[in-house]
Order: structure tokens, then C-alpha cells, then sequence
């Protein structure tokens, strides 16, 4: 086709030459024989540039150029069924890929919702572990203030009445000593002894003969039996001198720590 149509203009090019030369010479116009040579070079010109366009197309189809047009034809609607089959595949390619998206949401909604019943899960063995704490906490609370730290059981023997905090209890042959040995114990109201402010430790101080050893002595409720054990070794050569003597069971007195002179 393309080479037809540059023959057609080859040919179209001549016939002007000739008109052009036939109008010249037979009006009777008169021209310079320059002026016609340079219109001829011009066509001239023209024409070649035709020829090599026409070489360079011929060369640029090599085999291709021995085929028919209804060849061409076939092969132009071939390539346009791929085009088509392509078309095809692509739209299927983009539907398949809309579906995946759509899939895709679907796990993440899942997904998010597994995240979200996790969360609930553990916030629930969470708050059930806080509430265990909280109820041994309120055990141990209760424990502690039905049995505080010190505390010791005392069992009074022969209806003997409890001593106040902050006193030391002695025994009765240490209340009865001869005041000839320089035993002297003075004793407190029991309104006094007895009233359960009284939470200071008191001091026992030395007598005039000597019979506690210097310093304070204190006596709290988390140590009685220590301070009864310091007291009763402070005095135990009186013991043992009128533990003979006293046979029949006195009741105790309870003396104030701070009392003994």
C-alpha cells in the first residue's frame, strides 16, 4: 500500500511537471531559461527524495513486502484477538483481586475480633486474680487484728487477775520479804494498775540495799515472762531464804514496773 501510494505521487509529480511545461510554451509566456531549469530542479529534487523514502521503506520490510493484503488482513485481526483475549484476562486478574480484598477484610474483622475476646479474657483473669489478693488481704487484715503481733495467751491461775501492761508480776514470797532485809515493795492503786492506757513500758530503778541490778528494766506486753524471769533472778537469794517460810499460796499483786523503790 505505502509503495503504491508513493508511486502515485511519483506519477502526480510528472504529470505537474508536464502541465507546468505545456502552460509555459503554449501561452507564449516568455521565461528565462534559468528560471524554468530552477523549476525543473525543484521537481527533480522532489522526486528523488521520493525514491529514497520509497528504497528505505522497501528495505525496512524485507520479506514482508511479498505478502498480500488479505495475509496482512489476517494477521491485523489476529492481533486483535489477543488484544481482546488480554483485555479478558485482565479484567479477570482485577475481579480476582477484588475478591482477595474482600477476603482480606473479612480475615481482619476476624482477626480483630479474636484480639478483642482475648483482651476480654484476660482483663476477667485479671480482675479475678485482684480480687483473690484482695480477699487474702482482707483475711490477713482480720487475722491481724483478731491476734495482733505480741500478743500471748495468759491463763490465770487461782482466779489470779490480769496484770496491766507495762507491769511486772513477783511472786508472793518476794511481796512478803522482811523489811529487816530491805525488801520494800510499794504498790499502786489498782485503778491504776489496771487501766489499759497504760501501754508504756515502766523502769524499775534500784533500791536502797541493792537487791535489782542498776538500770531500767522494761517490761512490755510482747515480753512479760522475760521481765517476771529478770525480776525473780534480781531477787533469788531472797527466794531462797524464805521459800521455806512462805507454804500457803498468797495472791499476786500487780506492781507497776516503774513502782519498785
Amino acid at each position: 500500500m505505502l509503495i503504491e501510494s508513493y508511486a502515485s505521487k511519483i506519477g502526480e509529480t510528472r504529470r505537474e511537471d508536464e502541465r507546468l511545461f505545456q502552460e509555459l510554451t503554449g501561452l507564449g509566456i516568455e521565461t528565462s531559461r534559468s528560471a524554468m531549469e530552477k523549476e525543473v530542479n525543484e521537481v527533480r529534487i522532489k522526486i528523488d527524495s521520493l525514491k529514497e523514502e520509497l528504497a528505505m521503506l522497501d528495505a525496512s520490510l524485507g520479506d514482508e513486502r511479498q505478502k498480500s493484503v488479505s495475509e496482512v488482513k489476517g494477521e491485523l485481526l489476529k492481533l486483535k484477538e489477543a488484544k481482546a483475549e488480554r483485555t479478558q484476562e485482565l479484567a479477570e486478574i482485577r475481579r480476582l483481586i477484588a475478591e482477595c480484598k474482600d477476603k482480606l477484610l473479612v480475615v481482619l474483622k476476624n482477626a480483630e475480633a479474636v484480639n478483642v475476646e482475648l483482651e476480654k479474657s484476660r482483663l476477667a483473669a485479671q480482675k479475678r486474680l485482684v480480687e483473690e489478693m484482695r480477699k487474702k488481704r482482707s483475711a490477713l487484715k482480720a487475722a491481724a487484728t483478731n491476734n495482733p503481733k505480741g500478743s500471748y495467751a495468759y491463763h490465770p491461775a487461782d482466779g489470779a487477775t490480769l496484770p496491766a501492761p507495762g507491769t511486772v508480776r513477783l511472786p508472793s514470797s518476794v511481796q512478803n520479804v522482811d523489811t529487816a532485809k530491805g525488801a520494800e515493795v510499794s504498790t499502786k492503786p489498782k485503778a491504776e494498775l489496771s487501766s489499759p492506757r497504760k501501754e508504756k513500758s515502766k523502769v524499775a530503778s534500784v533500791s536502797d540495799n541493792g537487791l535489782l541490778s542498776p538500770g531500767p528494766v522494761k517490761a512490755t506486753t510482747s515480753q512479760p515472762m522475760m521481765a517476771n524471769w529478770h525480776a525473780e533472778k534480781s531477787v533469788g537469794k531472797l527466794l531462797r531464804s524464805d521459800n521455806a517460810q512462805e507454804s500457803s499460796p498468797m495472791s499476786s499483786k500487780s506492781v507497776g514496773a516503774g513502782d519498785l523503790h
